[in-house]
């Protein structure tokens, strides 16, 4: 029974942890239309929660509760914030319980790895663990699919004309290719407008270390000037 409440709160963790603060900061934008303090306060909230971590511990530990039992009492503390910012639509309340509700969940990640020292065989471990992982990077997929279409659609209401900005998601030779085609385009585009800007100037991404290695040594060619003199 453990490990099947287990799978499940991994795919509902890997939901909340990719498109959590992605959507809190939307809605700060869109809906209450907050300020910057209220937007930096909305984004810190997962980091808030992992800072508190180590208090989270010593206070179980003093208490003596079971870690399954504590876990899940910031679980809901962490819902029930939730719930009440859907249902009072003020932007006080709205960034606290965003803070608290990521906490809530950034917190309590010492405590699920002590629950499965606790009822987990030490044989069975790695195994188990592995299939919760997955089930995870599942969550992450979907949601960050999602939240990729959602923020097209956000810079598209903005005015961003088509080009300016560019999400380029996939594995590494994916990602880095649509890289490559996109700035092969930047570059081809200036060599005929004949003006003197670099094509990519700045490049933001979030990915694996292999990924970014091979995104870095693309993109680091068009800063080079490696086609330089090249036609398409």
């Amino acid at each position: 029974m453990t490990y099947r409440l287990e799978l499940q709160r991994a795919v509902a963790n890997g939901v909340l942890e990719a498109a959590g603060s992605t959507f809190l900061l939307l809605i700060a934008l869109k809906y209450f239309q907050a300020g910057a303090l209220a937007k930096a306060l909305v984004a810190g909230g997962g980091s808030a929660g992992l800072m508190l971590a180590p208090l989270v511990v010593s206070l179980v530990a003093r208490r003596g509760w079971p870690a399954a039992r504590a876990a899940a009492g910031f679980a809901r503390l962490g819902a029930a914030t939730f719930v009440v910012m859907a249902a009072v639509p003020w932007l006080p309340l709205y960034v606290t319980g965003s803070i608290l509700g990521m906490a809530c969940a950034a917190a309590v990640i010492p405590l699920l790895t002590q629950i499965y020292q606790d009822n987990y065989p030490e044989a069975e471990r790695g195994r188990l663990f592995a299939r919760a992982v997955m089930l995870r990077i599942a969550g992450i997929y979907g949601a960050t699919e999602l939240t990729r279409r959602c923020l097209a659609e956000v810079l598209a209401e903005a005015g961003i004309p088509p080009g300016v900005v560019n999400l380029v998601t996939g594995t590494g030779p994916v990602a880095s290719a649509g890289v490559l085609r996109v700035a092969w385009m930047l570059t081809v585009r200036c060599r005929y407008a004949e003006l003197s800007v670099r094509p990519t100037s700045r490049l933001v991404m979030t990915g694996t270390v292999p990924l970014v290695s091979r995104v870095t040594e693309v993109t680091s060619h068009f800063t080079a000037g490696v086609f330089e003199g090249t036609r398409p």
